[in-house]
């Protein structure tokens, strides 16, 4: 019903291609002012309920099921359900994606009872009988019937395209062998699908392509995968059926496809020890039987002596590169490899100094010696907070307590890491 009418009246509109209201008939109104008994009055009654009951029912309504089967005999099908008025025509003038129509005299569309073809049952229907044929159209392709007054199968002759297979220039596994099943494929003793090779690294759509990958490196123990994408750089699904044999299988898209074989081996964990005065970070992967480099750089305060690693109780060789760049030997690398780090405490000597203009140091050395990046210094100053800073010339920090006896504060300085000076200045303005 249309808001413009009452709801409550039986109302037709027809609409254009994009669901547009051309115009809409309000059946009640027109018949209840139409001459009782008139023959528009009948008709319009007629037409209302005839859409209706078509709407409500196509097939109670006489409309008709027709599966348009697109067939390649080397292939395989695709099947396309449309619904057809009684009495009408259907025109077949283009295939699905992957296909081509074969439109030729000798090999025209042959027509079976519903949902018959390719069973048991298979029902071939003649011309006459729920259907009439259209003459092949070789000119513009186009095959057809007409007058269909029953549900029906038509088998539409077609040719599945071809389809490139390539391979991405940055693999880093190669494909030793391709095998391909086509949806009509046959069937072995034991009921498996046949695979037949592929030798022009071509496909058609709804193929199930297999791949094995091989690995020719020096690398061991890593796991194969494969990616696919379509022309439109969408990714396929690719499923590994055998990760014995390293075997993939995707299904044929209707467009070219590029594989990307890959061969990644393990990055397994490190375990680092007493690392606490270092700066470190893996250069590259920690992969058996590949050598390891990592970074290592003393942290300010520290020094490094040495560095060892082992695995499994297996002492390998560890290779200083400079810039502090280290090299693992192969020996001891993947997985349980751990790197020990000897590192000691840089020792080194602090003067503590008041600045003119600041308040005098109450308690305290005037120098500190064999001091490490651990050491605590602690000295009174004559002053309140706020009344003085602290100035520390070789990085650290320092903190401060009021004194609760008179106007002193005691302060802590930790961190520093190299010789330098504490000094104690007026307060910054």
């Amino acid at each position: 019903w249309s808001n413009l009418v009452n709801n409550k009246h039986q109302i037709l509109w027809v609409e254009d291609n994009n669901g547009n209201a051309l115009f809409t008939i309000d059946v009640t109104y027109s018949v209840d002012k139409s001459a009782k008994g008139s023959s528009m009055a009948a008709l319009l009654t007629s037409i209302y309920l005839n859409v209706s009951l078509s709407q409500q029912d196509v097939t109670a309504a006489g409309d008709h099921r027709v599966n348009v089967i697109y067939a390649d005999s080397g292939h395989g099908t695709v099947t396309d359900v449309k619904l057809v008025n009684d009495g009408t025509e259907l025109r077949i003038t283009e295939a699905p994606a992957g296909f081509t129509l074969a439109v030729n005299q000798s090999a025209p569309i042959l027509v079976y009872d519903y949902g018959t073809y390719g069973t048991d049952n298979e029902q071939r229907r003649n011309p006459g009988n729920g259907y009439y044929r259209i003459a092949n159209d070789t000119d513009v392709a186009t095959y057809g019937i007409r007058d269909i007054t029953a549900d029906l199968d038509v088998v539409v002759p077609v040719t599945a395209k071809s389809f490139d297979i390539e391979t991405a220039a940055d693999a880093s596994a190669a494909i030793s062998s391709m095998s391909k099943a086509c949806p009509n494929a046959g069937k072995d003793t034991n009921g498996n699908t046949i695979f037949t090779p592929v030798t022009d690294r071509k496909a058609h759509a709804g193929d199930v392509v297999r791949v094995i990958l091989s690995y020719t490196g020096t690398l061991t123990n890593g796991t194969y995968d494969l990616k696919a994408v379509d022309t439109k750089g969408r990714e396929l699904t690719v499923t590994k059926i055998d990760a014995a044999t390293n075997t993939f299988a995707f299904k044929m898209p209707a467009g070219d496809v590029v594989l990307t074989p890959s061969y990644d081996v393990a990055d397994y964990n490190v375990n680092w020890v007493n690392a606490a005065g270092v700066t470190l970070s893996k250069i590259g992967k920690n992969q058996a039987g590949q050598r390891f480099t990592f970074n290592a750089v003393a942290k300010p305060g520290y020094v490094l002596n040495s560095i060892t690693a082992s695995r499994n109780g297996v002492l390998g060789t560890v290779s200083n590169r400079g810039s502090g760049t280290y090299t693992v030997s192969s020996d001891v690398t993947g997985l349980g490899l751990t790197v020990t780090f000897n590192t000691t405490l840089d020792k080194f000597n602090v003067n503590l100094i008041a600045a003119s203009g600041a308040p005098s140091i109450l308690s305290g050395n005037t120098s500190y010696t064999n001091q490490t990046v651990e050491s605590r210094i602690v000295f009174t100053v004559a002053g309140l907070p706020g009344e003085f800073d602290v100035t520390l010339s070789t990085g650290g920090t320092w903190t401060f307590n009021r004194n609760d006896n008179g106007r002193a504060t005691t302060v802590t300085v930790t961190g520093m890491t190299a010789d330098g000076t504490i000094t104690v200045t007026p307060p910054t303005k």
